[in-house]
């Protein structure tokens, strides 16, 4: 599985631009950014090619702490993707009852405040509260 890493410049620096030259003579640009010196944020870096990642991790610079993992995000494949929706979709069809005709979020919370006597703000507020009793909106789509 794919991964993309966040690096941090752990010195407190705005910007940092280094190159670094693998073993077999490439070399490469990291440009940490987004960093501030005044807000104590470090410069980052983000990518998701091997190279560069194990290029990094095996540097001095990694090796002494001036540079340090932040982040790991998995990254799915297409296949891994679909097979996880699906996954998801079959357990909330399991748990959770369809309440079939709530289109949009005003629909959504009058059926909340009829069924439950809860007053929602929201669409998103009524969705969460549906769930919580057990129901879910399939034709909600606003």
């Amino acid at each position: 599985m794919k991964t993309r890493k966040v690096y941090a410049w752990t010195l407190k620096q705005n910007n940092v631009s280094l190159v670094l030259t693998g073993k077999t003579g490439c070399r490469v640009r990291y440009d940490f950014s987004g960093g501030s010196i005044i807000q104590q944020i470090p410069a980052t870096f983000v990518t998701e090619n091997e190279y560069y990642q194990k290029l990094l991790e095996e540097s001095d610079l990694f090796n002494r702490g001036m540079v340090r993992i932040k982040q790991v995000i998995p990254i799915l494949d297409k296949e891994e993707a679909e097979k996880k929706e699906k996954e998801a979709k079959s357990e909330v069809a399991t748990n959770l009852t369809p309440v079939n005709g709530i289109r949009t979020s005003k629909s959504a919370m009058d059926w909340i405040a009829n069924q439950f006597g809860e007053k929602t703000t929201s669409g998103l507020r009524a969705i969460e509260a549906a769930k919580k009793h057990g129901y879910y909106f399939p034709d909600y789509n606003s």
